[in-house]
């Protein structure tokens, strides 16, 4: 064995293979059409929900109209969509 492939042997030995745990629920189906159907482009993650202002208000609306416990954060230009935390 060269040196590198004995250091990834050692490393795939060390570190074993990682389960993910996702913390919550993905968004629901409803709410991914809701936001779709009032024209608001995002991408969907496990759990998140990320897009741009001035998306934002448009967001809120369809939260608020679904009675959804979901949080809008924002990151300069970026709006996140997290559901709260119990």
């Amino acid at each position: 064995m060269t040196g590198s492939s004995q250091k990834m042997a050692l490393c795939s030995t060390i570190r074993p293979a990682v389960k993910k745990k996702t913390l919550t629920e993905p968004p629901p189906e409803e709410f991914l059409a809701a936001l779709r159907a009032v024209g608001v482009r995002f991408d969907v993650g496990r759990a998140i929900i990320s897009s741009w202002t001035p998306a934002e208000t448009a967001i809120l609306d369809v939260i608020k109209k679904m009675a959804l416990d979901y949080q809008v954060i924002f990151n300069k230009g970026a709006v996140m969509v997290l559901p709260l935390r119990d």
